[in-house]
């Protein structure tokens, strides 16, 4: 699956590939990727690797050799491009079921291909693809085809989450992420009404803990962007920002947690949550905010990570939502302070838009976004790619308007690779240069792969952060790698060609010129 694990870790238990030989990973095989963005996740199942790609493309083919085996190409509405979601042609990851290969779709839909044949087995409409989409695929929990959506302000309802059966395509439950009337946070929103309380998406892909039965899944930002043409003024605004904690069987929200309430910037917390159980002892020289219910060393399952643009690191009890503790990565003014006793936070009241702009750090491209952090076990680290810019936001009538600003004190460290235990929220390394840099792969070769907008693709160190081997590619090295076997042998692999919101950091770095690679999987293994 994706992240190949329920848990998010993004952690291959394959050894092969080590410190010691990494240095001969050589190039084994690639293949042509469908125009558009690319940002997608291969997944490997006895011996196949399935790709998917923009405009509802996905291929099969023999993992060992490239082989094609099939490609399903969907035909979609001529209009799909021109709709108000941009984002409409991009896709992230699919998921395989028993027999099947589950797929979100452009037009609004999602499908199951016969995963021998790639022919299509059923489909089932969502919605009104002018109104909600996809940029991520589906995770499936308990025979559950679950995903995610981002929507237009057009869709009064909001945005949702939606699960459907694997086997018959049949809609199980539709949970809605903007409170109605009588129902929980609803008074939450101030005096906007109801009809016009927009967006709250969950595009991205949740986790799910077996033993809690728990899905977790982030939220989007609140449209419009700006309190002051939304109406709300310092109202919080229930399930904007926020880590869910779901029921996979009915959708139920078993409890919530809000990382940035009352968002005026864009600052989307959509992002991966790992699932892990560990030791919990924050260092209080590093940790800006620890609650005091905390036991050092206490043992708990946790949700950690970070799981917003605001860059910070939060870890809550998983199955309670209880906060724990959080701290900064790179620079942010967004958040003042933190209540550390309910982990509510404090916002800094200067940097909301009003008449005139103000410097906001990060940027709304965020201090993370979308490419997915890494755990390894073995380390109880979590390595994370940060990005360190900032922006001056205004308000242009009813929009909001940034530009791009580089961080004052680092401006050659746009690009970060943060590795911090998941204990005790300590830095073991920090890997900084002038692009950013991309999702991430851990191993159990004791190795970090992540590639990044500047055509690099690079495996780390976990334990030092030196680089042990490098690659230029024909492209910016946008998709998340993954590592797999066939036959006994260790492949790794990732996509690139590039297309995607971050590269618009370059330019704050001039100097670099990666140019506009072809779409393309590229495929590495040790020699034989």
């Amino acid at each position: 699956m994706y992240r190949r694990t329920y848990d998010g870790a993004g952690y291959s238990p394959l050894n092969q590939i080590t410190k010691e030989n990494v240095r001969n990973l050589q190039f084994a095989w690639s293949s042509f990727i469908a125009a558009g963005v690319v940002q997608v996740t291969p997944i490997v199942y006895q011996g196949v690797l399935y790709l998917p790609q923009p405009g509802d493309t996905i291929e099969a083919y023999n993992a060992k050799t490239g082989d094609r085996l099939w490609t399903y190409a969907r035909e979609l509405p001529k209009d799909v491009d021109i709709t108000p979601l941009y984002v409409q042609r991009t896709t992230r990851n699919i998921a395989i079921y028993q027999d099947k290969i589950y797929h979100a779709t452009a037009d609004g839909y999602v499908i199951a291909l016969d995963a021998k044949t790639g022919k299509l087995a059923w489909e089932t409409q969502i919605g009104d693809y002018k109104q909600m989409t996809h940029v991520a695929g589906p995770l499936v929990v308990k025979g559950k085809v679950i995903t995610g959506r981002a929507c237009a302000t057009t869709a009064t309802e909001g945005c949702f989450i939606v699960a459907h059966n694997a086997q018959t395509g049949s809609e199980l439950w539709r949970r809605y992420l903007v409170p109605k009337a009588g129902e929980a946070g609803e008074d939450t929103w101030g005096s906007v009404a109801v009809e016009k309380r927009q967006q709250v998406g969950a595009w991205l892909v949740g986790s799910y803990d077996p033993v809690l039965d728990l899905l977790f899944w982030g939220t989007s930002v609140p449209l419009p962007l700006s309190e002051e043409v939304r109406g709300s003024g310092a109202a919080e605004l229930a399930y904007t920002n926020a880590t869910l904690a779901m029921k996979p069987d009915t959708g139920e929200i078993v409890w919530s947690f809000q990382h940035l309430p009352r968002d005026n910037w864009g600052m989307d917390h959509t992002y991966e949550r790992l699932v892990v159980t560990t030791e919990v002892s924050p260092d209080a020289n590093t940790v800006k905010w620890i609650s005091p219910k905390v036991i050092a060393g206490q043992e708990r399952k946790v949700i950690t990570g970070v799981p917003g643009k605001t860059g910070l690191v939060w870890t809550l009890d998983a199955a309670s939502g209880e906060f724990l503790w959080a701290r900064e990565t790179i620079g942010q003014n967004l958040i003042r302070d933190i209540n550390k006793g309910t982990g509510k936070p404090i916002l800094n009241e200067t940097v909301i838009p009003k008449a005139g702009s103000v410097r906001v750090c990060p940027s709304n491209l965020g201090g993370k976004n979308w490419a997915a952090s890494a755990y390894a076990p073995e380390l109880k680290a979590i390595y994370i790619p940060l990005v360190n810019a900032c922006m001056e936001v205004g308000i242009s009538g009813e929009e909001i308007t940034t530009q791009l600003k580089p961080a004052a004190s680092q401006p050659d460290q746009l690009g970060v690779l943060e590795a911090i235990s998941v204990s005790t929220g300590l830095t073991l390394w920090r890997y900084t240069q002038p692009a950013p840099i991309g999702a991430v792969l851990t191993t159990a070769g004791g190795l970090v792969f992540a590639g990044d907008v500047n055509r690099r693709f690079r495996a780390f160190d976990a334990e030092s952060g030196k680089v042990l081997w490098e690659t230029v590619t024909s492209g910016p090295v946008t998709g998340t790698p993954i590592s797999y076997s066939v036959e006994g042998k260790q492949y790794v692999a990732v996509a690139l060609g590039g297309g995607t919101d971050i590269e618009r950091l370059l330019e704050l770095t001039p100097d670099l010129r990666p140019g506009a690679g072809g779409n393309a999987l590229f495929v590495f293994s040790l020699p034989d």
